[in-house]
């Protein structure tokens, strides 16, 4: 059972509320943006709300049991807490959001909270953003076991990769920009196909933050699997890390990484449930 602060509480046995629902986003890169229903900026714990009239919660539902309890969130593409292009870049995507109700004529006589959870995916339509905002329920339909696979399942670099990416990262410049998808970066000297599957992270330009990958390495050329929301520029700064197949073999010749292989190259596959004697 939720607490609710008494004089919050006492506001709610009145005949006539005066409630406005605030939302507290925190999004992965460490900004914060709070909103408020209400017609006015609300100041609650130090924090200033900001209005919002074109946010609106819709479609909400919670249950008793594990299910998973969703809400979707809708609003107008505007303001300065919610800009359309952060929203289209993927900036909110998987932010932390706590959504509460407020008396707005007393904020300091306390909260009560009615979701959290984390923001999905972002879509635009018609000058309008939705998205649905993930209950913490949600975790328990994750996938908490492994399934044999000839791959690596680890990512590279990460916990169960343990290797360092040092030696496989560089820092460097977009030095032309052919298409949207394929960029020149001067100073590469790795083999061809050394960055296949790898990542661009963009420190500068119009894309700084953001995150591609890496289709093909030719020489100093690198063609995307898709281009970035915004267009690149020459200049634009890059750490670019070398890619991953995920198979033994690169794991041992690229990356002398085998012991921390993750993948199960040896366990028979299909194949081997439909052999028999003779078949070949």
């Amino acid at each position: 059972m939720r607490p609710v602060p008494t004089a919050l509480a006492a506001h709610l046995a009145e005949p006539v509320t005066q409630l406005a629902t605030c939302w507290r986003l925190q999004r992965r890169d460490g900004i914060l943006v709070t909103l408020t229903s209400h017609d006015r900026d609300l100041v609650i714990d130090d924090v200033v709300y900001h209005a919002n009239g074109g946010l609106d919660a819709m479609a909400a539902e919670e249950r008793g049991d594990l299910s998973v309890d969703n809400l979707e969130i809708e609003g107008i593409l505007s303001g300065a807490g919610l800009p359309a292009q952060d929203l289209a870049e993927g900036r909110f995507d998987g932010a932390r959001v706590d959504v509460f109700l407020v008396n707005w004529a007393d904020p300091a006589g306390g909260t009560l909270l009615i979701r959290r959870g984390t923001l999905g995916p972002v879509t635009r339509e018609d000058g309008f953003f939705r998205a649905e905002l993930l209950g913490l329920s949600h975790a328990l339909r994750q996938s908490v076991t492994e399934v044999y696979s000839t791959a690596c399942r680890a990512e590279l670099g990460d916990g169960r990769c343990k290797r360092s990416l040092v030696a496989f990262e560089r820092e460097l410049a977009v030095s032309a920009v052919i298409d949207p998808f394929t960029i020149d970066v001067a100073g590469l000297a790795e083999p061809d196909g050394w960055y296949d599957f790898g990542r661009i992270r963009w420190h500068t330009g119009a894309n700084g933050g953001l995150v591609s990958e890496v289709r093909r390495s030719l020489g100093i050329r690198l063609t995307l699997f898709q281009p970035p929301p915004n267009p690149i520029a020459v200049g634009d700064v890059m750490t670019l890390t070398a890619g991953c197949i995920k198979t033994l073999a690169v794991c041992e010749s690229k990356f002398d990484n085998v012991a921390n292989f993750r993948g199960d190259p040896f366990v028979p596959g299909s194949d081997a449930i439909i052999d028999y004697p003779g078949l070949r």
